[in-house]
């Protein structure tokens, strides 16, 4: 037991062996399951539920699968993702990064029906309009379909739970259409780094779901030329692995960046992380800025955010000290007291010897839900460097919390794109732009789904690079929009 908590290398290793060895270990039982049905009725077809603790056996959720589904039938799952007993809209892009990995790893292979299961099943604790964004996204995410729980559990009257029955109804014609045009889809973005097994030990979700969603920058769990990388990936990742993604565009919170660093990666980071400056006597200056280069803002002039220090009740991670350590390294943010003395530099982007743009931020995405990283300028900072460094990449702007989900047609010349955005905040927004990449061409317009489940031309204006669409959107409303 000392070895499997001793978070050594030889410890570890030894805990992801045994993990396989649990999932193989239910694969069997699966497969004797399979026998045992097929001796009496070998046409009834079996599925399996992956678990909130698939990752604890080891991954084992397609392998079981496969194992029920046996040699007749195809295999059935349905992957997880979703509020037990309620949640925080602004955790669904983190919650649902499994829908979307499951789906881009397993679509057309194994039949996914989504976990649109909001236990208990009423409103004291996942709202309709909640359930309304899960299954929208499992949908556009590419799943077969969803199994939804519209009744109560466990008591009531019958029928008495009946607002997410009627919101399903009400979306179904524009799910339908939806689910059948990402079937000839890709999902178009910025990639996450996820590893199943050194995400769960600490980080559980990717770190980078969260800020990412809520910023409105579309992602995807497959190779893209921009990806985010959190601890996990820097510490579980081969050398030949960071070494690809060091000659691309890469970004890394602290941790990732200090990871990557004692691991001996250094000279291809542009920079050296030291110790936490979170700590007296700075932390009693509240009036601390990190402030953006002009350099490397929209709007060409310096931009202001709060502080890593800046109270925060639910948890402000930790800043590194940054230390630019090599002269083609650029700066793009340090902080500043409130007199404008410098105090340190903050974040910085490098151009290394592999030919990849490495991007790091000194502070640490765990445990951070603070304003020093959701902030306006923040937002527009991260959506302004991925269009510096690989502008191929449809984002949306303008407002905080919409969550969009970005879908490439394969073969497709009807249309360039499809693009759902769920508002995930609670308040309801007026319009929003879209960021348009050079390399997706000119768009000659704009369609939005109705609820009929027909597209109609949306009201906008198209200004070189930027669509401002004219489109009210509530609270955890959805729309589909269709770049043509």
């Amino acid at each position: 037991m000392k070895l499997f908590e001793s978070n050594t290398k030889e410890g570890l290793k030894l805990l992801k062996k045994w993990r396989e060895f649990m999932g193989d270990s239910l694969v069997e039982l699966a497969k004797a399951i399979r026998r045992e049905v097929d001796i009496l009725s070998p046409e009834i077809p079996m599925g399996c539920n992956q678990t909130g603790a698939d990752e604890l056996d080891g991954y084992s959720m397609p392998k079981i699968a496969k194992a029920l589904a046996g040699g007749r039938h195809k295999p059935i799952c349905r992957p997880r993702g979703t509020f037990y007993c309620g949640g925080d809209s602004k955790d669904l892009p983190a919650v649902m990064f499994n829908a979307m990995k499951v789906a881009q790893t397993h679509k057309g292979k194994i039949t996914l029906l989504h976990e649109s299961d909001a236990y208990p099943h009423n409103r004291f604790f996942t709202g309709a309009r909640q359930l309304d964004v899960i299954t929208s996204v499992a949908v556009t995410y590419g799943e077969d379909g969803v199994l939804l729980f519209a009744e109560g559990f466990g008591g009531g009257i019958a029928g008495e739970e009946s607002s997410y029955g009627k919101n399903f109804a009400k979306q179904y014609n524009r799910l339908n259409t939806v689910r059948k045009l990402v079937k000839n889809c890709s999902l178009d973005g910025v990639e996450i780094g996820y590893d199943w097994f050194y995400n769960k030990l600490k980080n559980g979700n990717p770190l980078w779901a969260r800020p990412l969603g809520l910023f409105g920058i579309p992602t995807t769990s497959k190779k893209s030329k921009v990806a985010f990388w959190d601890s996990a990936q820097a510490r579980s990742s081969s050398d030949k692995t960071i070494k690809e993604y060091l000659s691309k565009v890469l970004f890394l919170d602290g941790d990732a960046a200090k990871i990557l660093q004692e691991r001996g990666y250094g000279e291809y980071l542009g920079v050296t992380l030291g110790e936490c400056v979170d700590k007296p006597p700075l932390i009693y200056d509240l009036s601390v800025k990190e402030v953006i280069s002009a350099e490397f803002t929209l709007s060409g002039t310096e931009e202001k955010m709060p502080c890593g220090h800046a109270f925060c009740p639910s948890g402000s991670g930790k800043t590194y000290l940054l230390t630019v350590d090599n002269s083609d390294c650029k700066v793009i943010s340090s902080y500043f007291d409130r007199l404008g003395n410098k105090i340190c530099d903050t974040s910085s982007i490098f151009e290394n010897s592999l030919g990849g743009k490495v991007i790091v931020f000194a502070q640490t995405l765990f445990g951070n839900l603070s304003q020093s990283i959701y902030n306006y300028p923040r937002q527009r900072l991260i959506q302004r460097l991925i269009q510096l460094t690989a502008d191929e990449f449809v984002t949306c702007g303008g407002e905080p919390n919409l969550w969009t989900i970005v879908n490439k047609p394969n073969k497709s010349k009807s249309y360039k794109r499809l693009i759902t955005v769920s508002n995930l905040g609670i308040d309801g927004i007026e319009k929003f732009s879209l960021h348009i990449p050079k390399s997706l061409g000119k768009v000659n317009g704009v369609q939005i789904l109705a609820e009929n489940g027909r597209f109609k031309k949306a009201k906008c204006t198209i200004e070189g690079q930027t669509i401002a669409i004219d489109m009210p959107i509530n609270s955890l409303g959805i729309e589909y929009i269709k770049l043509v």
